[in-house]
């Protein structure tokens, strides 16, 4: 059962961030609130691999990994029903239009902006 200290409580959540300065801070935010996370994971190949396998309660994707777009990986996990939040320097706009609808998070971001589009999808109590 969450709390308001720890509303990702019970929630195992994939992060996929090539810098990992950025990763180092998602993850540890996730972390703070609650969440087990897996990762972090750099590439899309690698996300491809866990991300079919794992079992997860949400994914937190940078949409521009050093080796190409996450979109594949990103419809990949959206298939096996994985709630996720697309992480991205770029605006929506630059996002294909099947995966404009995603939960989205514009880097840079507050934490507070992170742990409420995380509590949000991934239904936990905020």
């Amino acid at each position: 059962m969450s709390d308001k200290r720890r509303p990702l409580e019970g929630k195992h959540i994939l992060v996929v961030e090539d810098d990992q300065m950025v990763a180092d801070v998602v993850m540890e935010t996730l972390q703070d609130h609650g969440a087990s996370v897996a990762g972090p994971i750099a590439s899309v190949a690698e996300c491809h691999a866990i991300g079919s396998t794992a079992d997860l309660d949400g994914a937190v994707v940078d949409f521009g990994l050093a080796d190409g777009s996450a979109a594949s990986a990103i419809r990949s996990l959206r298939d096996r029903g994985v709630p996720l939040i697309i992480l991205s320097g770029y605006t929506r706009d630059y996002l294909p239009k099947d995966l404009m609808g995603e939960a989205f998070v514009s880097k840079p971001y507050r934490v507070a902006e992170l742990v409420d589009a995380a509590c949000r999808r991934f239904k936990a109590a905020a």
